[in-house]
């Protein structure tokens, strides 16, 4: 498994984050205009609910099953793959209906308790479905690292919930029409992606495997359930900001935390590209696991701090860009943006215990990240509004970033503290330069990024080999002249020593 096929797979999750970054901003663009916050606030309360349902039934399934595909594909052992592919499918169609019947059962208290209708509860549960089925179907492609679909699919998919929910809004059904524009946009990715990996099974030579069902079973609840207890804890610590806000503070100021807070974890969906990739060929590897996850940490730190401290100065510019109301998110966004090392870090050190099979680590990373957030939550969200929510949740990733340190100590990861330190200031520095010289905020996106690589690349934090394997990702044709430009760029910064 080359660093080019695995640099590529990432790419290709790179575009479909980015992607869902900038589609993700029009759909809000647009239904900030033609909706209120009220309709937002209300959506989002139900989609971050949904979030919380979908880390229940998927049984953590989506991750845990990459460990062992992410081997089997790797050793073309489809026959073993198909086995585990079709269990897996059971297992979550299995925390579907319980989880189904659990809501109806209870649907009155939900209504009552968050201001919601039947009809409502019914999309939860329709998002819910059909977002569970169709991570599972993403993480069984990201385990083939044939990831070139994906951003085919997002792209896809997030026009189509562009169109459906923007027509179901000036139809006059709010947040209805939103939420049926998310569901049926799942769906979409459900038949494409399904299509994909049955012809990706059905290449299989051999006809039956000599796995037992009961095994493959065993083998994947035990990796799956470990890192279940965690994800739950995370994904609660994440999503239950908003419902406190939307409890606390009302619809309209939800809308504004979800606007931002949207904004926030698209940055960290595109950042966490690398890490997607890197756990299956982590989990297939025997050596040189810490050295790679460390090139993933300080590469995802490249690119992201950048833009991070770029958005971090001119956030009211960009929440503006949506509507003036959201640009009293700004300092929360700020706020915010305080995670983005500490949550890079520690995904990485997750990443690599979880590779290992520690699944008493993966539970105390997680643990300690979101429990913090969701005590504080209750604490500062009533008396602070959103910008005690942004306060919760940063000080939770600060707290799973120390943990996380001690246990790369442990398990004899080095982290480099100069090369974190750098990373982090000089984009921030120049971000503050050129914020008070009132330099353009669109002229500073480009800008902020490029001076900050240059300044990476004549320091030495980013390297040779980093170039050539972050450029060996592209065509080989273009591969091949871009490093030209790069190594005559690289040639000229060296002679001015």
């Amino acid at each position: 498994m080359s660093n080019s096929t695995i640099g590529r797979g990432g790419a290709y999750i790179f575009i479909e984050n980015t992607s869902t970054l900038i589609l993700g901003y029009v759909l809000w663009f647009v239904v900030a205009i033609i909706s209120t916050s009220e309709v937002v606030g209300i959506s989002a309360a139900v989609i971050s609910m949904t979030g919380i349902f979908i880390s229940l039934v998927s049984i953590g399934i989506p991750g845990g099953i990459q460990r062992f595909l992410g081997k089997y594909f790797a050793e073309q052992n489809l026959q073993d793959a198909k086995v585990f592919v079709k269990v897996s499918v059971f297992l979550i169609s299995v925390g579907i209906t319980i989880c189904s019947i659990i809501i109806l059962t209870f649907h009155e208290w939900i209504e009552k308790t968050f201001v919601m209708n039947f009809e409502l509860v019914l999309m939860t549960i329709l998002i819910t479905v059909s977002t569970a089925i169709s991570l599972l179907f993403r993480s069984i492609v990201i385990s083939t690292l044939r990831t070139k679909i994906l951003p085919i699919v997002m792209i896809l998919s997030a026009s189509f919930k562009i169109v459906i929910a923007v027509i179901l809004i000036l139809m006059g059904m709010g947040a209805f029409g939103i939420l049926i524009g998310f569901a049926l946009s799942q769906v979409l990715v459900i038949i494409v992606l399904g299509i994909n990996i049955w012809a990706i099974l059905k290449s299989s030579t051999k006809k039956s495997s000599m796995l037992a069902l009961k095994t493959a079973s065993k083998n994947i609840l035990s990796a799956s359930i470990s890192n279940w207890l965690p994800s739950i804890v995370t994904t609660i610590g994440t999503q239950l900001g908003i419902i406190i806000v939307f409890g606390a503070q009302g619809a309209s100021k939800a809308g504004v935390f979800f606007i931002v807070f949207a904004i926030f974890t698209a940055l960290i969906g595109i950042i966490s590209s690398l890490f997607t990739i890197t756990y299956p060929a982590l989990s297939s590897m025997t050596d040189g696991r810490k050295r790679l996850t460390w090139r993933v940490i300080k590469l995802s730190l490249i690119i992201s701090l950048p833009f991070s401290a770029w958005l971090m100065f001119y956030a009211k510019n960009v929440l503006d860009l949506l509507n003036p109301k959201y640009g009293e998110g700004s300092s929360t966004l700020e706020v915010l943006l305080l995670s983005i090392l500490p949550i890079v870090v520690t995904s990485g050190i997750n990443i690599l215990v979880y590779s290992y099979g520690k699944y008493r680590q993966v539970l105390i990373i997680g643990s300690v990240t979101s429990i913090p957030r969701i005590i504080i939550y209750f604490a500062l969200v009533p008396v602070y509004g959103i910008w005690g929510a942004s306060v919760s949740f940063t000080i939770g990733s600060i707290a799973g970033f120390i943990v996380s340190v001690l246990i790369a100590n442990k398990i004899g990861m080095k982290i480099f503290w100069k090369q974190l330190v750098f990373l982090f200031i000089i984009p921030h520095v120049l971000a503050i330069l050129l914020f008070y010289v009132n330099v353009n905020y669109i002229i500073s996106f480009a800008v902020i990024p490029l001076i900050t690589w240059i300044l990476l690349l004549k320091v030495g934090l980013i390297t040779r080999v980093d170039l050539q394997d972050s450029i060996g990702i592209l065509p080989n044709n273009i591969a091949h002249r871009t490093l030209m430009i790069v190594n005559r760029i690289g040639t000229k910064l060296n002679s001015s020593y």
